[in-house]
């Protein structure tokens, strides 16, 4: 019971972490994308996009990777899934995004910026794991 009391102060403080972090991307958004055209390609692909999904993608591997280093007892990959995907739909919640876009490209925009938490955090996790028992194996002499 203690360890599952622990989980979800150390989820709820990263999600209130990850809130705050999502400012940054306004600010990466003005840095990279703003006065700038970006060309379309396949109908549907621009780059200002995979330039919006970057920060949030870096974002989400860092917490993906505190996700599994902090929380104790469940499956850390499927937990920062879940972290990911509560973000994502409280972004989209809280949002104006509407349902219809006439575009592919703006089914594209919108709902792969929803899709990138969930997946860098569970890649995150993933790498995590691999690295902590890349690193914690015992010196065979």
């Amino acid at each position: 019971m203690k360890s599952a009391l622990r989980n979800a102060l150390i989820l709820a403080i990263l999600f209130v972490l990850a809130r705050f972090l999502a400012i940054g991307s306004l600010t990466w958004a003005d840095a990279f994308l703003n006065d700038r055209i970006f060309e379309v390609y396949f109908h549907f692909f621009t780059w200002g996009t995979v330039i919006a999904w970057l920060f949030p993608a870096l974002i989400f591997l860092a917490l993906g990777a505190l996700v599994a280093a902090l929380v104790v007892g469940w499956n850390p990959i499927l937990v920062a899934f879940l972290f990911g995907s509560a973000y994502g739909l409280d972004r989209w919640v809280h949002s104006t995004y509407r349902i219809y876009s006439p575009s592919l490209h703006g089914y594209i925009d919108l709902y792969g910026g929803l899709f990138v938490p969930p997946i860098a955090a569970c890649i995150g996790a993933w790498l995590w794991q691999v690295m902590a028992a890349r690193y914690s194996r015992p010196n065979a002499a």
